[in-house]
């Protein structure tokens, strides 16, 4: 009887979800469009796209529909992934069949540029994305120029499209602040400041595309000399570095760090959920970077025109205005407000109701000329220089901070941010060591050429070096021992000279 009663248990436990499961919502169901949507977008932003498109269809008296989410793993991830399955297809010659999922959405531009790129094979690009079914006479009524700062807001090929605006910023709690008896942070050199040490929450490189994308901002606005020394310092008064910029934060909200670097939606939305306004967010003036967050169709989309249909509805004004309108006013969100700045620019004449009245638009600065690109560099400096070498980099720190004799703190500064040799810019006179990144952004000025030409072909190297995985791993182990001399060399010479 007991056997009979386990049985009878376990029956229920398996079978029962199967019963109670909504069959018109099955993946593959032939009377009912489905969408199966790989992202790295939060909970609260799939739960309110799906309820507004879903609402959208039935007052169209369109069929009703599912959304498939695919969520676990990061931008990053899905980027890998999604290449290497059409690389498998393309060996099964089974390209325009796709890979049985239908739009890539957020993640970032830089993640969309390199999924329009495809892959190479003996020399010829493959394409992975379709492009989107849109007019250019739509286009330019969306998108009268298309630019925001330096950056597209669409792939010319239609090959993507952005839906919003993405910057990035600092997030902080301001009693924590206020106990570091420090002055809220303003720019990227505030949270470099040693009155942060051991209290700067950071997200490994690596792992989260919006932190690579942030580190990449601060060599392009600072320079790659400067940039570097104000990522060193901020890494070495990094509590930890996560996986997920997400986590950030909640980690300030906690008081579990002072600050940290996040996405403009994650730091305002914990900014507005907080009470007593202990959290606040800011984007650094003229230090940050205002960039698309697309959206594309994967090659051979087994539901192209549902796909097409919803992106279509996302560059819809009330597609649009979902991401911006406070809860309990019109065509908003009916649970969670996300906060997020609308990429169509004729929306920002009227922002009656809107979380941030704001507009990008006025704001965005052009990245300097000839300012780099170092999304493929950073991840393995970044972890030589500090991730890899956390403990080290903190020892180190902690002894620069501690020592009273400015010409010894200098000496140990100095070796301190030192970089590698194949990774120095070096200039032939002081004053363009001292004033190149200057005089890169003055055309006017007489030496600009020759600056412009040196960092030409500095930038060209270090791709060159660094451009192919075996390269980049065997410069990253180098790097790394770099580090850990250096790093030991400063304890050493305040043991020499206590």
């Amino acid at each position: 009887m007991s056997k009979i009663v386990i049985i009878a248990i376990i029956t229920v436990i398996v079978g029962l979800p199967i019963l109670l499961k909504d069959h018109s919502t099955t993946k593959g169901s032939s009377d009912l469009p489905t969408l199966i949507i790989i992202t790295p977008h939060n909970e609260q932003i799939r739960y309110e796209i799906t309820n507004a498109y879903k609402k959208y269809r039935a007052q169209e008296n369109l069929p009703k529909i599912t959304i498939d989410w695919r969520t676990s793993g990061s931008a990053g991830d899905w980027q890998r992934q999604i290449v290497q399955e059409y690389t498998n297809a393309y060996s099964r010659d089974q390209l325009d069949q796709g890979i049985g999922k239908d739009i890539f959405f957020g993640g970032g531009d830089y993640i969309h540029n390199k999924l329009a790129k495809g892959f190479n094979v003996r020399q010829k690009q493959i394409r992975i994305l379709d492009p989107i079914d849109i007019s250019d006479e739509k286009l330019k009524q969306l998108f009268p120029v298309n630019k925001i700062g330096n950056n597209n807001l669409y792939n010319p090929q239609k090959l993507w499209v952005g839906v919003v605006l993405s910057s990035f910023g600092i997030v902080y709690n301001k009693d924590v602040v206020k106990a570091l008896k420090t002055h809220p942070p303003k720019t990227w050199s505030d949270i470099a400041s040693p009155k942060y040490q051991n209290w700067i929450a950071l997200a490994d490189p690596a792992l989260s595309g919006s932190t690579n994308a942030t580190y990449n901002t601060i060599l392009q606005r600072l320079g790659w000399t400067q940039g570097w020394i104000t990522l060193q310092n901020m890494m070495a008064n990094a509590r930890y570095f996560t996986a997920s910029s997400t986590k950030i934060p909640i980690s300030v909200t906690n008081a579990n760090a002072a600050a940290g670097m996040c996405i403009d939606f994650y730091g305002r939305s914990q900014e507005s959920s907080t009470p007593n306004q202990r959290i606040a967010f800011v984007a650094p003036h003229k230090e940050t970077n205002i960039t698309p967050d697309p959206v594309a169709i994967l090659r051979g989309a087994p539901h192209k025109k549902t796909a097409q249909h919803f992106i279509a509805w996302l560059l819809s004004k009330n597609g649009q205005l979902l991401w911006q309108k406070k809860l309990n006013t019109p065509n908003a969100p009916i649970k969670f407000q996300l906060r997020r700045l609308p990429i169509r620019k004729d929306l920002y004449t009227d922002q009656i109701d809107w979380t941030d009245p704001i507009n990008p638009f006025d704001t965005a600065n052009p990245l300097p000329p000839n300012a780099g690109n170092f999304f493929q560099i950073i991840p393995h400096l970044a972890h030589a220089m500090a991730i890899d070498n956390h403990e080290n980099i903190k020892a180190a720190w902690n002894t620069i901070q501690k020592q009273k004799d400015p010409h010894l703190k200098n000496k140990m500064l100095r070796i301190f941010h030192q970089l590698p040799e194949d990774l120095t810019l070096n200039w032939d006179t002081p004053d363009l060591q001292k004033d190149w990144h200057q005089i890169l952004q003055t055309p006017t000025h007489n030496k600009h050429k020759i600056v412009t030409q040196k960092i030409v072909q500095f930038y060209a190297k270090l791709n060159q070096n660094n451009s192919n995985r075996a390269k980049m791993t065997q410069n990253r182990k180098k790097w790394t021992h770099f580090y850990i001399q250096n790093y030991n060399k400063i304890i050493k010479l305040a043991h020499n000279n206590s």
